[in-house]
């Protein structure tokens, strides 16, 4: 691994599983919005219009992040053992020209092991086989009895929109409260004693980024979820600097490296990471010299590891092929003795 006065950069693969089949970018609704491990919950992924739409059985894969924990069902391919995936097995609904994948299970059910003590759960939809194809991972937090707020639209992160574009946004609340919405700190929607939140925000900006923040508060007790929609737009042109070549240029500077990715046809890249809090910038959009992407990062720390990932054409996210350490959310795997010290994985950047 090479060395930058101390400093060491690595990136990280995003995808949970291996796969040769097709990987849909599609999150579920799942109902009610708040449940604990022994509720009973109704997963439905609306796979309209993808290439999910034309399988014919389709399975949940469930687990716990960033535990060694999978569920009880999860066999590939489920024509091993009907007889555990079939509790796992969608229902598939056509109708008025909508195709639904539906699912309903208790979450305690699913495991062989007590998760009783866990807060989150991850799920996925796939065909039979890894081949078939198969959603990207989706986590859904336990409820554990507290006033919180839920925000379930929009669900892609980052937001990428166009100007005119309106922005659903919808929020729940496991009892009445008042609703605030605020756009870059102004305040432009409220909703009195509801427990379901909706409001439509009509896009107005042409250039660069704001801030939705949503808070609601029911007596003593607050919580808020905020989330930015960047104005979608290609990486603009300019020149690398002499000499940056593809992958990660370090300086003689130990605060600064240059980022370089060959991402031939593609119109814009992002480079996001721990020096980003994990957020994709408009200030991180990278710049473009024909079939090459690049950007400077300042202001880093000598002698610390930082964790990034590129965004390319504002869905794909992607490792650099030549950082120093790759690792993958399956390192959990590993054991202390085989690789002490692993840094794990981030959920920021499932």
């Amino acid at each position: 691994m090479m060395k930058i006065f101390g400093g060491w950069f690595f990136a990280f693969f995003l995808c949970s599983y291996v796969s040769v089949g097709q990987i849909v970018s599609l999150n579920p609704t799942v109902s009610p919005a708040f449940f604990t491990v022994n509720t009973p919950i109704t997963v439905e992924y609306d796979a309209t219009g993808t290439s999910l739409a034309s399988l014919a059985d389709a399975y949940a894969w469930v687990w716990i992040p960033g535990q060694n924990i999978d569920a009880r069902y999860n066999v590939n391919p489920a024509t091993d053992n009907p007889s555990l995936t079939n509790n796992a097995k969608f229902v598939k609904i056509v109708s008025a020209g909508r195709t639904l994948f539906r699912l309903t299970f208790t979450p305690s059910a699913f495991f062989a092991t007590s998760i009783a003590n866990q807060t989150r759960m991850g799920i996925l939809l796939k065909g039979t086989a890894w081949s078939a194809g198969q959603t990207t991972d989706y986590i859904v937090n336990f409820w554990d009895g507290s006033f919180n707020l839920l925000l379930t639209s929009p669900a892609n992160r980052p937001l990428f929109v166009t100007s005119n574009q309106v922005i659903a946004i919808r929020a729940n609340t496991p009892v009445a409260a008042n609703f605030e919405l605020r756009l870059n700190g102004n305040v432009i929607h409220t909703s009195i004693g509801v427990t379901s939140y909706s409001y439509d925000h009509t896009v107005s900006e042409v250039v660069g980024f704001s801030t939705l923040k949503l808070t609601a508060t029911s007596g003593v007790s607050t919580d808020e979820e905020q989330f930015q929609y960047i104005i979608s737009g290609p990486s603009p042109a300019q020149a690398r600097p002499a000499g940056v070549l593809a992958g990660i240029n370090y300086s003689a500077d130990p605060t600064k490296v240059t980022l370089c990715l060959w991402a031939p046809g593609k119109s814009s890249a992002y480079a996001f990471g721990e020096f980003s809090n994990w957020q994709v910038l408009p200030a991180n959009q990278m710049k473009r010299d024909g079939e090459f992407f690049w950007i400077q990062l300042t202001g880093l720390t000598s002698g610390k590891e930082y964790g990034f990932q590129y965004l390319v054409d504002e869905t794909l996210k992607l490792a650099d092929p030549y950082a120093d350490k790759i690792i993958d959310p399956d390192d959990q795997y590993i054991p202390t003795g085989t690789y002490p010290g692993l840094t794990p994985y981030p959920a920021e950047a499932l």
